[in-house]
Order: C-alpha cells, then structure tokens, then sequence
C-alpha cells in the first residue's frame, strides 16, 4: 500500500510500518508537546488549563452530547461524525502528513485474522480487561474502578447487518437509521470503555469504528445512479441539502436543520477552547456544506467507466483513403486500482444502432497501452485510460440506404460496459485528412493543413514560385495566388506541398515582423480531397480562422449567430471575425487583400481564390489547394480589442497586437454545402469531422545545462467551457462527468518536472473542491496560490474546469524543467478539453451470450471538444538567447495594447515576467529588450554587421524600364536569393557567372556586397 497516499484503507491490510506510525502519532497527540492552552476547569485539563490533543478529543464528544443540541439524537449524526473523523485525520497528519485515520469493517471480528487488531497479538492492544500496551496509559473518566481504558469485547464478529443491506437503503433517513443502530450495536460490541456514550472517545479504537461508519456513508452517497447523494445544492422542495433528502420533513424539523454550524468547530456555541475565542481556530462550516457532504477517499471506492469520443463520424469516401483512425477513442475506468484491472484491456465491439443491435464484424479497435493517475500506487482507486484506433476492414459498414448510419462503440470489462455513439455517413464530400496511412502525429496537427515561412526572395523546395525579393503584403498575396495556381495544375502529382516539413520545430511559424531585418512572411496551404464517380464539387471553399492562443476547445457552433467561433457571411461565402460575447474569438485569413475594416463591412470580403471546382476522377482521389497569407506579425491596424457589428470599426489594433501567444491554433474548414442543411453539425470538432483540420501546436524551448530560470517554458492558453456549461456546482453534482475538464497527457516530460496551469479567474479552491466531488483520485493537484494550481506529473492529469463563466478563461501553462534535460531533447505535452455528460442506465440484453439479463451501461456523449501540443526542445547556444530576445520583445509590444483591465492583463504580466528571468539567466539583460514588433537583435556589441556568404547559380539578371541593371537571383540548392546593387563592376561578374553556369560566392557585410568569388571547378 501506499504510504501517504490519502486514501483510508482497511486498517488490516496497511504495512506493519504504517500502523506502527499510526499508533506513535495518536500516543504523540497525547503528549505535553501537543496542547490546548487556556481549558482550566476541563476535567482533562493539567493544572496549567492544558489539554492535550488526544484528550480533546473527549471532550468534544461530551461536548456533543451534553453541550447544547445532542448531534446523537437526530440526523446531525452521521454528519457530524463525520466532521470529527476529517479534524482527528487533520491532527494526525500534523504528527505525520502521511498518515490517513483507517477504518475497521465492523463486519469482521478484530480479535482475529492475519493482522488482528485487538487481542494478545493486536496492535492496538487487549480486547478485554484493560487496553495495555500501546495505550497502557491511556487515562478514563467514567469511574467505576476503571481508571484506564477498558474493553470486553464480544465472541465471534459483530451479529449486525451487513454492508451491503445498509448500502440498499432508498433514503437518508433509513441509511441513517440502519448504519446508527450497527454503529450502536459495535460500540456494545467492544465494550468497556467504548460503550459508555459519555467516555467512549477515550479509547482510540473509536476512531477506527467511526471512520467505518463514514466509509458507509461514503459509499451509499457514490452508489452510482444516486448523484443527488453528494449535491450541496438547495432543493427548493425542501429548502435543505440535496443530499439529506427529505429526512429534515420526514422527522418535523424545520428546513434550515443543517444550516446550522458544526460545533464544536464553530466557537459560536461551546465553552471549549480554542474555538471559543480563537478566531484563528475556528472552523465556520455547515451541515449542508461541501467539507460535510464530501466524503473523504476510501479503498472502497465505486467503479464506472465511459467512453470519449474523439472522432465519432467516418465517411465512406474517407475509408477511400485510410483504413485506419488513431486515437479515434478512449475508453476510461473510474475507481479501479491498477491491480484490479491486472493488465485487462476492455472489450470493444460495434453494434447497429443501439447497445444491443447486431454486432458490425467488420469494425474492429485496437487499444493502446493503459495510462494512469499515479502507475506506482497499484492499490489506489483511480481512472484508467485505454486510447483505441479504430480499424475498418472493408467498405461493408456502408452499404444502406440513407446518407447516415449510427452504430455504438461498446466496452466492456469487469463486468462493467460503457457505450457511445458514432456515425457513419455516405455522401460526397470534399475532404481533409488528419493522419495519413501510417502517420504517427497526433490528430491536431493535421497531415493536409501545413504552414510554413518565407523570406523574401525565397520558395518552397520543389516550388518555381518565388516570394519577391521586395514583399510587402501586395506582393504576399500574389505570391500565394501564383503558389496557388502552382499547385492546382500539378493536381495528383507530387507537388511543393509535399516538401512542407512537418517537423514540429521546422513548421514554426514567426511571430516577430522581421527576423536579423529581414522580413518574414507566414503562409498556410490546405490539401482537399474528393471522390466520386459522377459529380464534380463545385464551389468548394476553405475558410482559414486563426486562434490567437492555444485554445483547448473547438466545437463547430453556429455559423450565422451573432456569437460563436466559426461565424460566416449570410450569403455563406466568406468567414467573419469568430466573437464570444464581447471578445475575439477567432479571425478569418484570406489569400486575397482584406478589406479596409475602417470603412466596409467583412461581408463584402472577396477571397475568390478559395473557390474552386473539384473535378471528379472515377474510382479515383482528386485533390483542390487553397491558402492564405497569416498576416498575424504584421502592424497595420485591422480590427478592435472588442469589436461591434462586422465592420466600420474605430479603435483598431493590429493582428498583431490581438495575439496572446508566441503560437496559434489554425482551424481550416472546409465549406461545400450544395443542399439546405449544413454538412458540419453542430457540436463537431476537428477530431469528429473531416472537414475541420487544425494545426495546434506550441514549441517552446529550454536551456541546457543552465540555471534555473533558464529551464522555464510557458505558453497562454484559453480554456471555453462548452455550451450550457455556466451551471451551478449542484448542477455538476447531481449530473456525473457533466463538468469539462481539461485532460493532460504529459508523455515523455520528467517527472520530476514543476507543471502550474495560472489562470486569474480560476478560484483554485473551487477546482480542488470540484476535483474530489464525484470521484476518488490520487492528490495530483495542489494550490499554489489562489489562482494557480501545480500538478504533480504522472501518465495523465485531469483538471475539472469551473463553470463560472461562458467566457473563455485565459491561462498560462508553466513548466520548469530540471537541471537533468540535454541538448537535443525534445518532449511533448498534449492538452484536451473533454465536455459531455455520463448516465447510468439499465438495459437488458447488453453482454452478449447473457440472453435476458439486466445489465448497468454508463452511456455517454462525451466528447475530446479540441486539442493542442506543447512540445519543448531544449537547446543550447546563442540561437536560443536572439529567439528567446525576440520573443520577448514582441510579447512586451503586444502586453502594452492590453489594458489594465483585461483579463489577459494579469496573465501577459507573468507571461513576460517569466520569459525575461529566462533572457537574464541566458546571460543577456533584458532590461534592453524593448516593445517592439521587430526583432531588435542583442544590444551588447554582439550584433556588429558580419559577414555573411551564399554560394550559387545565377539564374536571373534584373533590369528596369531603361536598361539599367537593378539586382540579380542566385539559386542555392533549397531557395532562392535576392540581392539589389546597380554597380557595373559587379553587373559584370554576375553576367560572365550567368553565362558559364559557374557558381557564385556573394559575401555580404550587412546588406552591402562586400565580395564575389566565381568558383571555377
């Protein structure tokens, strides 16, 4: 078992190591270092008005019984011992943080088995006669020649009802009625000092008993189907807690029962110290109230598992292409340890339909390898994830009739199925793939969405199309117009969309205008694909929509409303700028000039380029290109922080200053509608449909060795809830997994890595509290501060996203590596935002060769709502200091457009902050880095003019309208160069390299030739 894990455990089955510190912390809890000051009059106080932990501890409960209202004789029972299991828990971590209160299964007889408890050769002493040793000392007030406490414990086990007829209880009230009167019956059981109700809490075999109870209570609240149990909502039926039903009406007390404060915790309603005038110790919580109804974690602990779906839609002519759809889903089991499933993989069927319509033999899922919480605690309850690739063995599962078939994915392990819903549809459709045949990237960096940057006087290899050596955003355009034109002509054939590189560090895109002066130009192609045997697709559009962060949800909403991402022009020929509420949410990039936002409409946008005609090929795969220049580096003012209406704006900043991140998510769509309804339901994400494709990635980069601050990476991320999500927390408790949560697969980062996700909307207290409401997991996340939450790194992370906004919360993702990374290293994190509900449900026939039987399924239509990666490389050298310089210089021009009021304004504050520790700690100041949309290079003396060289063939000579020599281009093996001189000696030499085809060697010192070589052989 694990040590320190939080998880209350069956105190028979813990190591004789732990229990031996179990025992050492209670004795250390009744030592004169542990005490209450200030209880003279106590019957447990010394005679300086000292009390010490343990003895307290009594007299609480007397307090309890005699001090007010008696919690024994109505429904504060269970509650409030609960409350005094969770404060003894807390003053035993005080000794040992370690340590969690255990429990006895009263069920069993303590004096035997393996490990027994009480007895000659129990560890907590005798069981009858006085205790003896540990607690030989352990003093008793209730008199009677018993001045130490005492037990005399029954024959055999406990003769009381069993778990499970307590847990079958329909109501609070009968669970309460049956656990008190077994709770009663134990406590005659033991005997001795235990059964006196006024003493009983003198004998620390109590606690055990006690934490029995709540582990009780715990369960029958988690049963599943009954999340009404753990709601700390009002029902306005009653005007009390949820989760104490209708036992408040039942007995005749009034409704606000458990408003009433837990005493003696409180100090309102007690003569114990501290809490009668210490306000520093009081505990101000209520019956009704979250650290009451929550129950602490069990070994116990309920099982359910779900399916999330990441790609629920394939289209026949999909299946043309690829037979194969990684990471289409996962399967997850909730409260099961890592020995329970004993290296068991689920079950994966598909059925026609529903759960129990005929099995499609022809779809079959392949799983991967199971992720954990926490892989070495092989006794901890946690979830269990199982990511699966779909397979298709042939075409058969789309022969019917109709455009749409739904089938259900179903898993089935431990006796536990799990369902959900996919489709498939048969219907011509222009297309994007995701991962190619044998691809191994993830789905959100699409294989046929690919960006790249250019240099002017630069191409793509392979390409003839060159960008001008005098760019500006004219020449951008034609540029892309003419790569364009390019790649249709070549249609199948291989073609310069090819070579993009999709190399995570190689398919960076520049966020700075210029980089060493030299302005640089970010372009994104998409590849489209079609089948058919009759039709061609006419009028196919893309739309390009660029995220100005990292953004961990991209459902398709509705595209005419007047809010939502993927917003468009009625005519539906144009994208608009994406709004939530009052914000940017995305922004549309065209392959045509934009118009003046200042005095036109978005609506009369012209972006014919991106319409084309895709001519069908019988039997065949055809391809159609479209792009768009990402204009994002640049400075020209496009659009304001809040915009009104579509156009005509005031107040506008540039793309550039509306970016919240050194990288973007680019979601390309594809638009063909040649009937009424749109093809794109609403709901679908990228990973759902082939007609959004996404690249989602930030790199981000380390030093190596380095000091400290040198190894901290970050990245700003916007988080959406889905929509409807801006629930209560009642809401979340009475509806299982109805909460999003953000789900972090850390892959190869070290574990011994400090990930922190700060976001300042966040209450980090509401997203701990949410994190154990509904389900047991190991303590993976601890606040650091009230807005910023650290987690401790294992296979997986899952994060429950507040839902006190429908707004996107801004946030930064931290990471600081240690000092043990190398050059060289690359490692991945991967983020999704999973949204859906989960239902319990009972349904017969659902376990095939179970004719007749009754079986639970969880159904759900959970959901992977977006993704991204962060990917890390670390790396040494001056490269890494001028990028990191860059980056901050651009990221300080963009934080001094934000206002003091915006909620990004305290996020760029850290973000900049952080980044610039990182220049300092790579040796350079950054107090020299200043605003700035350029690069401004290293102001130290490092970037004197040096020489620079490029060698290659000459292959055009420039002149203009009168003759007069104006620059030539020289050919590497990969690009091509531009160099402007009207000097006739120089005219010379390059005309006589032209003519012998000889190669040419141009130095330059800054921009100015300063030399050339002609290489002769």
């Amino acid at each position: 078992m694990a040590l320190g894990d939080g998880i209350r455990r069956n105190i028979t089955s813990i190591s004789t190591e732990e229990r031996n510190l179990f025992v050492a912390a209670i004795r250390q809890l009744d030592s004169a270092s542990m005490v209450y000051p200030n209880n003279m009059g106590l019957e447990s106080a010394d005679g300086a008005g000292n009390v010490t932990y343990w003895d307290m501890m009594e007299e609480i409960h007397k307090d309890a019984h005699v001090g007010g209202v008696d919690v024994h004789a109505g429904p504060a029972f269970i509650p409030w011992h609960r409350a005094i299991v969770n404060q003894f828990e807390v003053l035993l971590r005080q000794v040992d943080p370690r340590l969690s209160l255990h429990y006895w299964d009263w069920t069993t007889n303590p004096t035997a088995g393996a490990v027994p408890i009480l007895g000659p050769a129990g560890f907590m002493g005798s069981a009858s006669g006085d205790a003896g040793v540990p607690f030989q000392d352990f003093e008793s007030s209730e008199g009677g020649g018993h001045s130490i406490i005492w037990r005399d414990v029954g024959a055999g086990a406990p003769g009381i009802s069993s778990d499970a007829a307590i847990l079958a209880a329909a109501s609070f009230a009968d669970f309460q009625s049956l656990a008190q009167s077994a709770h009663d019956s134990v406590h005659g059981y033991i005997g001795g000092t235990i059964s006196a109700p006024h003493f009983s809490f003198h004998d620390p075999m109590v606690f055990l008993l006690h934490s029995n109870l709540d582990r009780l209570w715990a369960t029958w609240q988690r049963a599943p189907g009954h999340p009404e149990r753990l709601d700390t909502g009002i029902d306005p039926a009653t005007g009390t807690a949820r989760a104490y039903g209708a036992v408040l009406s039942d007995l005749g007390l009034p409704a606000n029962y458990f408003d009433t404060l837990v005493q003696p915790w409180a100090g309102t309603d007690t003569h114990l110290e501290p809490w009668r005038s210490d306000l520093s110790q009081r505990i101000s919580v209520a019956y009704k109230d979250a650290p009451i109804i929550l129950p602490a974690s069990y070994d116990t602990a309920v099982h359910s598992a779900f399916v999330v779906t990441d790609r629920d839609t394939f289209s026949s002519f999909e299946l043309e292409s690829t037979l194969f759809y990684p990471q289409a889903f996962y399967v997850i089991y909730d409260g099961f340890t890592p020995n329970e499933l004993g290296g068991a993989t689920p079950a994966i069927s598909f059925h026609d339909g529903s759960i129990s319509g005929a099995s499609i033999g022809s779809i079959s899922a392949t799983g991967s390898a199971p992720t954990f919480e926490n892989a070495a605690a092989v006794d901890m309850p946690q979830r269990i994830s199982f990511t699966f690739e779909i397979y298709f063995a042939n075409n058969s599962a789309f022969a019917f009739t109709g455009e749409m078939r739904n089938l259900v994915v179903k898993a089935a392990l431990g006796g536990i199925v799990c369902a959900a819903a996919i489709r498939l549809i048969n219907q011509p459709n222009p297309y994007m793939l995701d991962v190619q045949p044998g691809g191994s990237n993830p789905g959100w960096l699409s294989t046929d969405v690919r960006v790249f940057q250019l240099r002017p006087g630069a191409r793509l290899p392979g390409s003839s199309t060159t960008l001008s050596a005098t760019a500006n955003r004219a020449e951008a355009y034609q540029y892309l117009q003419n790569l364009l034109g390019e790649l249709r002509l070549l249609g199948n054939s291989p073609s310069p969309f090819d070579f993009i590189s999709q190399n995570v560090e190689a398919s960076q895109l520049e966020l700075s205008r210029t980089v060493g002066g030299v302005r640089v130009f970010n372009f994104a192609l998409a590849k489209v694909r079609y089948r058919a045997n009759t039709s061609d697709a006419t009028d196919v559009r893309v739309f390009f929509r660029g995220f100005n962060m990292m953004l961990s949800a991209l459902d398709y909403t509705n595209p005419g409303a007047a809010d939502g991402n993927y917003r468009r022009s009625a005519s539906g020929n144009i994208a608009l700028l994406g709004k939530i509420g009052s914000d940017i949410g995305s922004i549309p990039y065209f392959a045509q000039e934009r118009i003046n936002s200042a005095s036109d409409d978005m609506n009369n946008q012209a972006d014919n380029t991106n319409r084309l005609t895709i001519n069908h090929i019988a039997n065949q795969e055809t391809v159609g290109y479209f792009g768009c220049w990402l204009d994002f580096n640049q400075t020209e003012d496009q659009f304001p922080l809040h915009p009104s209406g579509d156009g005509n704006f005031s107040g506008r900043q540039s793309i550039l200053q509306l970016v919240r991140g050194v990288h973007q998510c680019l979601v390309a769509e594809v638009r063909f509608q040649p009937g009424v309804a749109d093809p794109i339901p609403f709901g679908a994400t990228p990973g759902s449909s082939n007609r959004l494709s996404q690249r989602n990635l930030a790199v981000v980069e380390s030093d190596n060795p380095g000091s400290a601050d040198a190894h901290v990476v970050q990245h700003t991320l916007t988080v959406k809830p889905s929509a409807g999500a801006a629930k209560t927390a009642a809401f979340f408790n009475r509806v299982p997994h109805a909460y999003d949560e953000l789900v972090v697969r850390w892959n190869n980062l070290p574990r011994d890595t400090k990930a922190t996700l700060y976001f300042p909307e966040w209450n980090v207290d509401e997203v701990l509290q949410l994190a154990r409401t509904l389900r047991q997991r190991p303590s993976q996340l601890t606040k650091v501060d009230a807005h910023t939450l650290e987690c401790t790194l294992a296979d997986i992370s899952y994060i429950p996203v507040p839902a006190t906004h429908t707004t996107p919360y801004a946030g930064l993702m931290t990471l600081a590596l240690p000092q043990t990374v190398r050059d060289g290293q690359l490692f991945h994190v991967d983020v999704q935002q999973h949204s859906g509900v989960v239902r319990e449900m009972l349904l017969d026939n659902v376990v095939d060769n179970n004719e007749g039987e009754t079986q639970h399924v969880f159904a759900s239509n959970r959901k992977v709502l977006g993704a991204f990666r962060m990917t890390v490389a670390v790396k040494l050298g001056e490269d890494l200091l001028r990028k990191a310089v860059r980056n901050l210089a651009v990221l300080r021009y963009i934080a001094a457009a934000i206002p003091a009021g915006d909620r990004w304004h305290p996020v760029f504050s850290r973000y900049t902050k952080q980044l610039a520790a990182q220049v300092d700690a790579l040796g350079y100041d950054a107090t020299l880095v200043k605003p700035s949309a350029d690069d401004p290079g290293l102001q130290d003396g490092r970037d004197e003019p040096k020489e620079r060289c490029t060698s290659g063939k000459v292959r055009k000579v420039f002149y203009d309208c009168f003759g007069s020599f104006t620059s030539f281009a020289l050919d590497t093996c990969t690009e091509r160069h531009a160099f402007e001189t009207c000097e006739p000696g120089i005219e010379r030499v390059v005309l006589d390299a032209c003519r012998n085809n000889s190669t040419l060697k141009v130095t330059l010192d800054g921009k100015r030739i300063c030399r050339l070589v002609i290489v002769c052989c």
